[in-house]
This record gives C-alpha cells, sequence and structure tokens, in this order.
C-alpha cells in the first residue's frame, strides 16, 4: 500500500496530464481511447465468466477451474478483437496469419534453384 497510492495518483492523475498536454492531444483521447479500452476488455473478460458461471457452476474441482480459465481466455480474446479499431484488426489479422510463402524454381543458367515468392 505504501507505493501503491503515489503511483496511482501519478500513473493515472499527473501523468496523462503532463504528456496530452505536451504532444496536444485531449485527455479524453488517452483515457478513452488508450486506456479506457484496455481496463473495460480486461475487467468484463475477468469479471464476466466468473460472475456468471460461479453462480451456477461450483468449482470443487480443478478440471472445472482450468474450464473456466480457459473459458475466461477466450472470452477475453473475443472480446479484445471486438473492441480493436478497423486498422488494428486488419494489423492484428496480417500479423497473425501472415501471407504462404511458396517456393518457386528458377533456373539460372543451367542450374536450379529454389525462390520463396509471397502470395
Amino acid at each position: 500500500m505504501g507505493t501503491l497510492i503515489p503511483t496511482f495518483l501519478v500513473k493515472v492523475l499527473l501523468q496523462p496530464r503532463y504528456v496530452c498536454r505536451h504532444i496536444g492531444i485531449p485527455l479524453r483521447t488517452y483515457y478513452w481511447g488508450l486506456f479506457g479500452r484496455s481496463v473495460v476488455v480486461a475487467g468484463l473478460a475477468a469479471i464476466a465468466p466468473w460472475y456468471f458461471l460461479l453462480r451456477s457452476v461450483r468449482t470443487t474441482n480443478l478440471i472445472s477451474l482450468a474450464l473456466l480459465v480457459i473459458l475466461q481466455g477466450a472470452l477475453a480474446l473475443l472480446m479484445a478483437i471486438a473492441f480493436l479499431s478497423p486498422e488494428e484488426r486488419k494489423s492484428v489479422v496480417s500479423f497473425a496469419l501472415p501471407a504462404r510463402r511458396r517456393a518457386t524454381q528458377v533456373r539460372v543458367s543451367g542450374s536450379t534453384e529454389v525462390v520463396e515468392s509471397s502470395e
């Protein structure tokens, strides 16, 4: 608790105000556009499965607890994708599913070389 309160005050209240003024963006853009989306997604993905499922499912064994954690991870992934902007979504998809490379044989002055080409 000794370092939590000063860190919270600096990181949530003072630093955003200074940085936003310095780079010229509104505080609302920082708090909602950068900070808010990540907190909302992580918070809902963490709380929703436990809130709804713990009412009806008892986690009395390790298997049911593991399944609940896997469900929580899948929900977090879906929510993260849902909250991405179109540009961010395109970037994530292009990173996750890179273009297939096809090996192409090229004949160069009597010898055969294998060259990779992107499609």
